[in-house]
């Protein structure tokens, strides 16, 4: 009797625990849950999602959704397919597959959805394959999602975050057993990878790389003195499979890039950038920058209680090596160009990874539960705070962005147009600065380009060589409008030099926030006097340093030789 009693209670003692994980593990996914709701909201409930290069991105997805179709409204002339396999091909595609069924604007928010859902679960599932015990602290990972590269529309980048936690927690689980088929599905997370950013590709095999060094030696010290070929040498050999296109695309483009711009730092910028976690941010606003200081301290105090008691115990384990994968990713952040083979910004998209690669670290420690559930609630709350500042200029900018978008009741179908920006935007309608990072009207012209069919002049992803489709090279307006200039500058286009050089009109000239100072501009002078004998003021916007010119149609001009008198016949050369 006594036997059969201690059997029912050591029973009835194992199922009231494993109710209990059940219970916390469905608590644990209603959170998750609820928070990937609550993040994806502010993508719907605005009619276009405020960002800087996203409406370029949107615009060529566009062009490529329809570059087989004999009906399409944009002439496909001024545009060719690059045959270099670029780095930057995976949500281009997407939208353009997706564009098949939906239009435009509702793709690109399933799309910005499918980004903010799998950035987070990506997180979850690489702290759960280094450490399956781990819990809620990988909730850390929806700091992370509205970054500053977010809002400069860099989608690609973003998305390839995420496929960083995804490669390293796929072969975390499967370390031990890297056949053939591991291997083949690790060669095609690696191509996903590559075709999202090349960059974050190269900088996830030295991650992958680091950790396998550190599983093989941890089972070495365990006497396991067998599959160094298996776990070291066959996977890696696989993986770098993907490098060919890497050579393959510098090789093809490589001329087009003979430019390297270097950065020096000081240690007070890089003090900087860690105490306030400013890539983290759209904005340099001193309540942004308090939340993430705030964020920062946070880490930095739990980095250090982990470190403390590790060291009390003496003892390292294999996903330590985190800790050097971070280290060496901050050391390629120091020697790294601000810019080069036609891609800026490196710095700042490189030092995302050491704090990605430390927040897992952080999610893979068994802290006591108490700890995890304060750290992990004031990250998160810390992270809701910086979406409803965001989303705070969200509200501002929409209604600025509507009288932007109004330009297009006065622009013809199927016509060309070249937006020119003299300043970056960022004041709002009282004319407050709001110290924005990146300025959402800067591409805003390529919506109202989808909208109308029109011909993008000023298209940077076809100008730049980095994206699947480019200028032809005898229409490149880069290349004869010369509009390319230094970021905060007037631009130098010549306006009238692209018929003169193609046979080809620029129908509409967009400009957007010239300032009193520009007119004393040599180079913008130049700009206004060819608008002011060529083309004529259709729309003004009421409110916003908004102006569309549209050219004059006349029967004979040096300038614009052998034109018809009716406004038609701006297309009959197309």
């Amino acid at each position: 009797m006594g036997t059969n009693a201690v059997k029912w209670t050591g029973t009835r003692a194992s199922s009231l625990l494993s109710s209990m994980h059940r219970s916390r593990g469905i608590g644990e996914k209603l959170i998750l849950a609820v928070l990937l709701v609550v993040y994806s909201i502010p993508i719907w409930w605005f009619h276009h999602f405020p960002s800087q290069d996203g409406p370029g991105h949107l615009y060529n997805a566009y062009l490529l959704s329809g570059w087989w179709k004999s009906s399409f409204p944009v002439n496909r002339g001024f545009f060719a397919l690059n045959r270099a396999p670029v780095p930057n091909w995976l949500t281009t595609g997407l939208l353009a597959l997706l564009m098949q069924v939906m239009t435009p604007a509702t793709a690109e928010k399933v799309v910005l959805t499918l980004y903010v859902i799998f950035l987070p679960l990506a997180m979850r599932y690489a702290a759960r394959s280094l450490r399956s015990s781990s819990r809620y602290i990988y909730l850390l990972g929806f700091l992370f999602i509205y970054n500053y590269f977010f809002h400069l529309g860099m989608l690609n980048f973003c998305v390839s975050l995420a496929w960083y936690l995804v490669f390293i927690g796929y072969w975390a689980r499967n370390r031990h057993c890297l056949g053939f088929r591991q291997i083949l599905i690790l060669l095609c997370l690696t191509l996903l990878f590559y075709f999202s950013n090349g960059l974050s590709y190269f900088i996830g095999l030295l991650t992958v790389a680091v950790l396998s060094v550190a599983s093989f030696f941890s089972e070495y010290h365990r006497g396991n003195l067998t599959g160094w070929w298996e776990k070291l040498v066959r996977p890696h050999i696989g993986l770098l499979l993907v490098v060919p296109l890497s050579l393959s695309y510098l090789a093809l483009h490589g001329p087009y890039y003979d430019w390297s711009r270097s950065s020096p730092l000081t240690w007070g910028d890089i003090s900087w950038m860690f105490s306030r976690l400013t890539v983290l941010t759209a904005a340099n606003d001193n309540i942004d920058l308090r939340i993430t200081h705030a964020v920062a301290a946070v880490l930095v105090l739990a980095f250090g209680l982990k470190c403390y008691s590790r060291m009390k115990v003496r003892k390292l384990i294999w996903t330590d090596s985190l800790l050097i994968a971070a280290l060496l990713q901050f050391i390629l952040y120091l020697l790294a160009p601000e810019a080069a083979a036609g891609v800026g910004l490196i710095k700042a998209r490189i030092i995302l990874f050491p704090l990605l690669t430390l927040v897992l670290w952080l999610t893979v420690q068994p802290f006591k539960r108490t700890f995890t559930v304060i750290l992990t609630f004031a990250v998160v709350f810390a992270s809701l705070a910086l979406v409803g500042r965001d989303v705070n200029r969200y509200v501002w900018q929409a209604p600025m962005l509507d009288q932007f978008f109004a330009a297009a009741d006065h622009i013809e179908r199927n016509s060309t147009i070249l937006p020119l920006s003299f300043h970056q935007a960022g004041y709002d309608p009282q004319g407050r600065d709001r110290k924005l990072k990146y300025d959402p009207f800067l591409h805003a012209t390529e919506l109202i380009a989808i909208e109308k069919g029109l011909v993008d002049l000023n298209d940077y992803e076809a100008a730049t060589r980095n994206f699947p489709l480019v200028y032809e090279y005898a229409l490149d307006p880069s290349r004869i409008i010369g509009h390319e200039r230094e970021y905060g500058f007037p631009p130098q286009a010549y306006v009238t030099s692209y018929y003169r050089s193609t046979g080809r009109f620029v129908d509409y000239v967009l400009l957007w926030n010239v300032r009193a100072e520009d007119f004393s501009n040599a180079d913008a002078q130049r700009t206004f006097k060819e608008l002011a004998a060529n083309y004529e003021l259709v729309y003004s916007a009421p409110q916003i340093p908004l102006q569309l010119f549209a050219r004059r149609l006349r029967q004979s001009s040096s300038l614009w030789p052998g034109e018809g008198s009716s406004r038609s016949a701006r297309h009959r050369d197309r």
